[in-house]
């Protein structure tokens, strides 16, 4: 590791501008020398460096975890999520469009790409995506795409020019908006300003609604309690609004004037649901309980009639004649 160390301190390439196959080379011996050679003890099979990061194999990596972290992204319903999947694999194998499909289910914030149609495992399973043949579908469509292989990247070749070269000659029978990442730069900034226009004026009214709360906060903390005579008054003003609350809470007091300004807003918080509203006002809610209760009892209650028997003659006592009537 040492010596690693040393080497990465002293490493240094002259590599020619557009020289790519230099450059691969030298990046690799970079990430041997950062992550460690192989006969290092510290070195860890399956890692490789790429952009200020180290990656694991797939073996390695703890699936959980990388699931979990994308279903939360994926859940989230203000996020727009562009569905890649390969044509080299049977759809029926892949994972990806089912979580995407739970995550979204009706497809409004998806745009699918269809990769490697070069060497598709099936041409009309790709057609029947293309169509939107599917039991699930993207709400914007599926675009097709034709990336660079290992030994055409290791080349420095022209991604675009490729591309357009093949889909000039191939799958001529689809659309040629759907094809190319010519088309597919617009079409994702179409995508994305529509699920701006969808989402910002909620996200807005959250956030001005969020800076309301955090000034609140602070204007509650506006004055320092570092004193132990500070922080008891701190407590006691607390402890006074909490009996204000809890007054007002028994005697159905909720209106304007009837406690502090600052605390008028507690009843009617306009950013409460109108359940939390309900359930801040106890007598309302006692008083309907106890409605309800009544109600019940009324319907589904019953009446028993008692009388008091002689235990000699088994016979009704003349002396204990009365009856008693109990509700249950």
């Amino acid at each position: 590791a040492r010596a690693d160390r040393e080497a990465l301190v002293g490493f240094y390439q002259n590599i020619i501008p557009g020289d790519y196959s230099r450059l691969a080379a030298a990046i690799k011996q970079a990430s041997r020398h950062i992550i460690g050679s192989s006969n290092s003890k510290k070195s860890r099979k399956g890692d490789s460096f790429s952009d200020d990061h180290i990656y694991r194999s797939p073996e390695q990596t703890d699936k959980k975890v990388v699931d979990e972290m994308v279903r939360g992204y994926s859940r989230e319903k203000r996020n727009a999520l562009l569905l890649v999947v390969t044509a080299r694999i049977h759809e029926a194998i892949q994972r990806a469009p089912d979580e995407v499909g739970n995550a979204d289910a009706s497809g409004t914030r998806t745009l699918g790409a269809i990769t490697n149609l070069d060497a598709a495992y099936n041409e009309r399973e790709v057609l029947a995506r293309l169509a939107n043949r599917g039991s699930w579908n993207p709400r914007y469509g599926w675009h097709c795409l034709r990336n660079l292989g290992g030994e055409e990247r290791m080349n420095g070749a022209d991604r675009d020019a490729l591309e357009a070269t093949y889909f000039g000659e191939n799958w001529t029978h689809v659309d040629e908006t759907s094809k190319g990442i010519r088309h597919l730069r617009p079409k994702l900034s179409k995508f994305l300003a529509s699920q701006l226009r969808v989402h910002l004026p909620e996200l807005v009214s959250e956030v001005i609604g969020r800076i309301g709360v955090i000034k609140g906060q602070l204007e509650m903390l506006r004055k320092r309690t570092t004193s132990e005579r500070e922080q008891r008054d701190y407590l006691s003003r607390i402890a006074l609004d909490f009996q204000h609350l809890c007054c007002n809470t028994v005697n159905g007091q909720y209106g304007e004037g009837t406690g502090p300004p600052h605390l008028q807003a507690f009843f009617n918080n306009q950013n409460d649901s109108r359940n939390k509203q309900h359930d801040k006002r106890l007598q309302a809610v006692v008083r309907a309980m106890g409605q309800l209760f009544n109600s019940t009892m009324i319907t589904n209650g019953k009446s028993t009639e008692l009388t008091e028997v002689d235990v000699e003659t088994r016979s009704p006592s003349a002396r204990f004649g009365r009856r008693l009537r109990r509700s249950t």
